[in-house]
């Protein structure tokens, strides 16, 4: 069961990390939405992307309960 967890968080982390470099990338874009994206969506995507590195690592930490009991 760790294994899942583990590898789950690292996606998670992942994602984050890539949230933070690029994030006028396509994966945070709207479907259809062809215009430049505002400082204000740039900044929320990478603020949402410092949340999934932090639940990233939450998801990490119990996880790691499964392996002492």
């Amino acid at each position: 069961m760790f294994v899942f967890y583990f590898l789950m968080s690292v996606c998670v982390i992942a994602l984050g990390i890539f949230a933070m470099k690029r994030p006028d990338s396509w994966l945070f874009k709207r479907l259809g939405y062809d215009r430049e994206p505002s400082d204000m969506w740039l900044s929320y995507v990478k603020f949402a992307g410092i949340i999934s590195i932090i639940m990233g690592v939450i998801i990490i930490i119990l996880g790691t309960q499964h392996l002492f009991q």
